[in-house]
């Protein structure tokens, strides 16, 4: 093969592969446009110059443009109604643990004596999760008095 033919022969597979490139370039173009492009929710079908109908036009033409805005005192709240007795129903079941939290200052304001435990007033109920164990803590307060302003009649 003289230079010559090889020459062409070598054009001709550069320009072959020209094309591929091309080809193969404006596949992945199209490709990568749809995968990633714009996409339109208009029909094909529709013909040319004919715009997508809307769903909403009748309820447009229908509704009355002289009817009042809403105010916030139409627009109404929800709120969830709490049952009665739906916490204890579910705390029943549990262990109770009893907590006495004590006062520190035992001692009466107003005339300094002693005070005398009378009794303990309910706060609240906790439920604690330990990890295999759930248990209900009752929480309770001491109530005292001073017995010397009792008898006296001082609050």
């Amino acid at each position: 093969m003289s230079p010559l033919e090889q020459l062409q022969k070598m054009e001709r597979r550069i320009g072959d592969l020209e094309k591929e490139n091309k080809r193969l370039q404006e596949t992945v173009q199209f490709l990568t446009q749809k995968l990633y492009g714009k996409s339109s929710e208009k029909t094909a079908s529709l013909p040319v110059g004919v715009e997508q109908l809307s769903l909403f036009d009748e309820p447009e033409t229908a509704a009355s443009r002289t009817a009042p805005e809403p105010t916030i005192e139409h627009i109404q709240s929800y709120q969830r109604k709490r049952q009665v007795g739906e916490r204890a129903e579910l705390l029943q079941d549990l262990p109770h643990e009893k907590q006495l939290f004590q006062v520190q200052d035992r001692c009466c304001d107003v005339c300094h004596s002693e005070l005398v435990l009378v009794g303990e007033e309910f706060v609240r109920t906790e439920v604690e999760f330990i990890p295999a164990r759930v248990q209900a803590i009752d929480i309770y307060r001491e109530t005292l008095e001073c017995r010397t302003c009792r008898k006296a009649d001082k609050p």
